[in-house]
């Protein structure tokens, strides 16, 4: 239960020490000689209701400050000479109470925190935040008020204080770190992701996308956006205004639209060949492939009718919905124009149809009547989650799991296989060609014909699968028991990994499949070589994400740093582009009651540095 409190001002000295062992006089010298950091904070009175916890205190009344430090060891005494010494016993480390979790930190959001505390009564917890580094924190809030960052609060140091009735239970303190964030894009031939500098790294091919010396990066106007073709780069920054880089030809040079660039931009959107703008005031700008969407002169994009989003298919179209829930498109396969029952819908395209999820108000179908264009029976009432397609077919996924496919080589396609609650669809996948549907008791089941149809015979026979990824026309399946199955028309394949290293997570591109193992190791599976190397060994750095290109791949470190494989000339190789984490912020381990513990030592997790005093967790809840 939160309670509000008003202000008194605090100064918490946290004792900061080292990881090593020692007792005694020296181990309380260093204690108290390691009480160096201090932390300023104004917290608010506790609820009048309550004993307030400096009331006994005369001179803290008066002079409104109150010193909280953490308790000094205490000399053991030296055994006599009959006597040997105790031994020493670990001590047991305690169920934290106060549990902190974080989602992901942007600017000019509030700071996505949930604190809760396990068998407590009343707390009362604050956050502040170091806005100029100088180790003080000036900016508070009482939760559950919302903490605003700002661009310049990105990367700072933020600290969680939280109160029980009469004292201190636990003091949190994280921030964003590593040299590389999760926001990531890939082209045909490179791979680029955003550091924490606030600069664009970018590596592959230097005549397919991968030089951006022409872009110039303020950490002060962060980036909110990196939006690739096959060749280029646009980037989107926080004041609206956009940089691109890469093939001129397909999208990497804006001075033809330089000027209509000068209006604020929400949202940037790529196909393979060019880019399109969406402006603050509805209209919308194109630049690349004149024929593959870099020319929208064919529709009204202006803002007399506002462009409410843009989606593209994965070759030369694009698609935009009006205020008036219009749909209109130019490029390589464009529709004429058509009436939505929804302004806010999702648009899907196999390049040959179009599919707009109208959400409660159903689905609507569009272009070739053979490939997808024609809706199936009832389309105007499903409700309609997840949408997949191929090259010739759709499946549509409810959210109660009913599957519905159309188009092209979906005669196969039974509704009975998932009529009952255990066979509704838990997951999807389509390799290009077809689908297979992951059923919620674990079961596969294929639809379609040509590659990667397979009799579901043939795929369940052990374990319950958890997860299934196409794969260059075949499938590949995560297994429950940490194995993986591997399949196409007219064989399967058993994957396991050496030790018997379970797998926890599986990967694919065009040409390679990566395997993450329970123990950190990354296997890389090459198709064409028809070999798996070790390329991440569980001896460096935890992965906290890997993401995928068409011929490489990126594994993204706990620590900011990244390890790049794949197909050298084509984005495998990052040779000459820095993508250590050296600007990482380190935290000494802190004295909890007398005692260090090493799980509260500095503790890495996902994309924040957090140190601990107290009974209390930090758990990252990234999307």
């Amino acid at each position: 239960m939160l309670k509000s409190k008003s202000v008194l001002s605090y100064s918490i000295l946290l004792a900061l020490v080292g990881c090593g062992g020692g007792g005694g006089d020296e181990a309380a010298k260093d204690v108290a000689e390691s009480i160096t950091e201090q932390i300023t904070d104004s917290i608010p009175e506790l609820d009048g209701s309550k004993d307030n916890p400096s009331s006994e205190d005369d001179t803290a009344k008066d002079n409104d400050t109150v010193v909280i430090t953490p308790p000094t060891v205490e000399p053991k005494p030296k055994p006599s000479p009959e006597q040997p010494p105790a031994p020493i016993l670990p001590s047991p480390i305690p169920e934290p109470k106060v549990v902190i979790t974080l989602g992901d930190i942007e600017a000019n959001k509030a700071l996505p925190i949930d604190i809760e505390c396990l068998s407590c009564g009343d707390i009362y917890p604050r956050i502040g935040i170091d806005t100029d580094n100088d180790e003080v924190f000036d900016r508070f809030v009482d939760y559950p008020d919302p903490l605003v960052l700002t661009p310049d609060d990105i990367g700072k140091k933020i600290a969680v204080w939280v109160w029980g009735d009469s004292d201190l239970i636990s003091v949190d303190s994280f921030q964003r770190v590593g040299a590389l964030t999760t926001l990531y894009a890939d082209g045909i031939a490179s791979q680029a992701m955003l550091r924490a500098s606030g600069e664009v790294a970018v590596w592959g091919d230097p005549l397919y996308g991968a030089d951006n010396s022409n872009m110039t990066f303020d950490y002060n106007n962060p980036v909110q956006a990196i939006v690739p073709t096959t060749t280029a780069y646009a980037v989107l920054f926080a004041d609206k205004s956009i940089q691109s880089f890469g093939e001129a030809d397909r999208g990497g040079d804006t001075s033809a639209v330089s000027s209509q660039l000068n209006k604020p931009v929400r949202k940037v959107v790529g196909n393979a060949f060019a880019f399109a703008a969406v402006h603050e005031d509805g209209s919308v700008t194109t630049w690349g492939e004149s024929n593959l969407g870099g020319d929208a002169s064919s529709v009204d994009l202006s803002a007399s009718d506002k462009t409410v989003n843009v989606f593209s298919d994965d070759y030369g179209t694009f698609y935009a919905i009006k205020q008036s829930a219009k749909l209109v498109s130019w490029g390589f396969e464009a529709i004429a124009e058509q009436q939505l029952l929804s302004n806010t819908a999702t648009i899907h395209s196999n390049s040959s149809s179009v599919v707009a999820n109208n959400g409660f108000a159903g689905i609507q179908c569009f272009g070739n009547v053979n490939r997808g264009g024609t809706c199936p029976v009832g389309a105007g009432t499903m409700d309609v989650k997840d949408i997949y397609q191929s090259m010739n077919a759709f499946l549509a996924i409810e959210y109660d799991g009913t599957p519905t496919a159309w188009g092209i080589n979906v005669d196969n396609f039974d509704p009975a296989d998932f009529s009952i609650p255990d066979h509704k669809v838990a997951l999807a996948a389509s390799n290009g060609v077809n689908f297979a549907l992951l059923r919620n008791n674990g079961t596969i089941i294929p639809v379609g014909t040509g590659s990667g149809e397979l009799d579901p015979a043939l795929i369940n026979t052990g374990l319950p699968f958890t997860d299934i990824k196409g794969f260059r026309g075949e499938y590949v399946a995560l297994r429950e028991d940490g194995k993986a199955l591997y399949w196409d028309s007219a064989s399967t394949e058993l994957i396991t990994l050496p030790n018997d290293e379970a797998i926890t997570e599986i990967n694919t591109n065009a040409q390679y499949i990566a395997y993450t193992g329970e123990q950190g190791n990354l296997y890389l599976y090459d198709a064409n070589a028809d070999s798996m190397t070790l390329v991440v060994s569980s001896k460096e750095k935890p992965i906290a994400k890997v993401f995928t290109s068409r011929f490489a791949m990126t594994a993204l470190h706990v620590d900011g740093s990244a390890t790049v494989f794949g197909r050298i000339g084509d984005g495998g190789s990052a040779s000459g582009v820095d993508l250590t984490g050296n600007n990482m912020a380190q935290f000494a381990p802190i004295a909890e009651n007398t005692t260090l513990h090493q799980d509260k030592q500095s503790t890495l997790i996902k994309n924040g540095e957090i140190a601990h005093w107290g009974d209390s967790t930090i758990k990252f809840n990234s999307n």
